[in-house]
């Protein structure tokens, strides 16, 4: 499968999600959708930490290990390595159940200064099982993924990606219609769509490589980093992005309430469609320019990056206008019981068009093999995210406090703040280490965050941005222009 076939899977997977969510909206109580919101969350957070980003390292260095003839025993090493920690680490926290699902699901804990009524404990307890069964498969699942990677059996990662997600929206839409309407049951959905993914692909991946013949290469090669320091430093990184991305979310149920949160949720799914561009065009450009740096050097590599950077800007700052355009027929996709969340839709736009932002930022990072400065950048963000959510949300929150329109909206713009320290980090780094961003993705930079103001000012900035990328040498030059033109008749085949 080639890397635009990739992409777009990845792209069709995500859809599928965009609908998930839609319809689970309509189908399970707003106090349960946000509950689902922060359990989906609670997972994404201590799934890496797990797994130890095992995963990660199992992508990084298969190709070494097949290039030496030592790939059987890798794969096999590294994947009893994830079942254990994950077992361990899983089986302590269902232990104490009670009082960690009454820390990460009782709403309203910072404003009454409880864990909030017994119903609300009780309820916990089931929802982190199904928490701890669905990060114990998705680490199973990420591991077969990295291995898939690292073979660059895209082809197979496209469609495992696409099958978990069918199944997975199809449990959970079916099992809503039949009355499973709470957090949990939908989270077992999604810890049983990864089983199933894991168990149809994992057979033919060990038959392959126990089977296949690697005759090991005779040329000097380099060792590679320990797998488990590089594992680790990935693990953090991935925690901490994800601490960054959902922090607002559970800081606004502890000082309001599920329903409140549900709905700060939904507008999150809709809004998070300019990250998957994102992340489409980030592995793009990830591919490009790492494989330009290896064949012709670091100013082949650094050109291509700077036009790839201008050209990816500018397709998502006029994505997050668009979407700023659409915002009431968005929003009218969810019940009218959603309708307040209206009030955090343009700084949710303009938070994940920043992630989008900071990861291609973050590959100027990778190219000079800087991983742990990522990390860095992310643990600012995730500090500032932190602070933030205390000042806008302020000390008296709760009833008698922030609530309503005003919490939902404190909760995105602590989200921009996190992520803007983020970027501050990481331009910053990206400089240190010679591989800056000139002033023209700078500029563009600037320009992205005139999606906070809606799209009556942001609109008209794209469309002049636009007019000026597209006549003068300004921000492209005609040269550049033809590049791009020629680059996506390549990618698209067409």
């Amino acid at each position: 499968m080639s890397l635009g076939a990739s992409a777009t899977a990845t792209a069709a997977s995500r859809a599928i999600g965009l609908v998930r969510g839609v319809a689970l909206a309509w189908l399970i109580p707003q106090e349960q959708f946000g509950l689902l919101g922060v359990a989906l969350l609670v997972a994404n957070v201590l799934m890496p930490a797990c797994s130890a980003g095992l995963y990660e390292g199992a992508a990084r260095y298969v190709p070494f290990h097949e290039s030496t003839g030592r790939l059987r025993r890798f794969v096999i090493e590294v994947s009893l390595l994830v079942v254990s920690i994950a077992l361990v680490i899983c089986g302590i926290l269902v232990l104490f159940a009670g009082p960690v699902g009454s820390l990460l699901f009782s709403a309203g804990r910072l404003a009454s200064g409880t864990a909030g009524p017994d119903a609300d404990f009780a309820q916990t307890i089931p929802l982190t099982r199904a928490v701890l069964a669905c990060v114990l498969t998705l680490a199973c699942y990420q591991t077969l993924l990295g291995v898939l990677r690292g073979l660059r059996m895209f082809r197979a990662v496209g469609t495992a990606e696409l099958l978990s997600a069918v199944v997975f929206t199809l449990l959970a839409v079916v099992g809503a219609c039949l009355g499973y309407t709470t957090a949990q049951a939908v989270m077992w959905g999604y810890a049983l769509s990864c089983a199933l993914s894991v168990a149809v692909f994992a057979p033919g991946l060990f038959a392959r490589i126990s089977t296949a013949r690697y005759e090991p290469i005779d040329r000097p090669k380099r060792e590679p980093s320990p797998l488990i320091i590089f594992s680790l430093w990935a693990a953090g990184t991935t925690v901490t992005w994800h601490a960054l991305s959902y922090y607002p979310m559970w800081y606004l149920l502890k000082v309001s309430d599920s329903a409140t949160v549900g709905t700060f949720h939904a507008v999150r799914i809709v809004t998070q469609l300019i990250q998957v561009g994102a992340v489409v065009l980030t592995g793009v450009v990830a591919a490009d320019v790492n494989r330009l740096w290896e064949q012709q050097g670091r100013k082949a590599a650094t050109l291509r990056l700077e036009l790839l950077t201008k050209a990816s800007l500018i397709g998502l700052i006029t994505a997050a206008s668009l979407l700023l355009l659409v915002r009431p027929l968005v929003m009218r996709v969810f019940p009218e019981a959603f309708a307040a969340g209206a009030a955090a839709y343009n700084p949710l736009v303009l938070f994940f068009l920043l992630v989008g932002i900071v990861g291609l930022a973050a590959v100027r990072l990778n190219l000079v093999e800087k991983p742990k400065l990522v990390f860095l950048a992310w643990l600012v963000g995730a500090a500032v995210n932190v602070g933030a959510s205390f000042v806008l949300f302020g000390s008296d929150s709760g009833p008698a406090g922030i609530n309503g329109q005003s919490a939902l909206q404190a909760a995105a713009w602590a989200g921009v703040a996190g992520v803007t320290a983020s970027l501050i980090v990481c331009a910053a780094f990206a400089g240190r280490e010679a591989v800056g961003m000139d002033r023209r993705a700078i500029f563009l930079i600037l320009v992205s965050y005139s999606a906070g103001l809606g799209w009556l000012v942001a609109l008209p900035v794209v469309i002049a941005v636009l007019a000026v990328a597209a006549t003068t040498r300004s921000i492209l030059t005609a040269d550049d222009r033809e590049q791009l033109r020629a680059r996506l008749v390549r990618f698209t085949g067409r």
